[in-house]
């Protein structure tokens, strides 16, 4: 399973880690993406986690793994 934190820096912290997420699949943490790259970051992706990116109509019919 490919899990892809998108923006992950608002939420990182010295008492926050993602590495409990890697019991369930691979985890792949950006601090930042801009809207043109989501679908290249994300285009094999089960799970993705955002804050503050948009994934709209256009975007998610490129992502045809996304399940969460």
């Amino acid at each position: 399973m490919k899990i892809v934190i998108l923006d992950g820096l608002c939420a990182k912290g010295s008492e926050y880690s993602y590495d409990f997420l890697k019991e369930y699949g691979d985890v792949f943490y950006y601090d930042r993406t801009s809207q043109s790259e989501v679908v290249s970051r994300c285009y094999d992706a089960d799970i993705i986690l955002l804050n503050k990116v948009v994934l709209d109509r256009d975007i998610l019919d490129k992502l045809k793994n996304v399940k969460l």
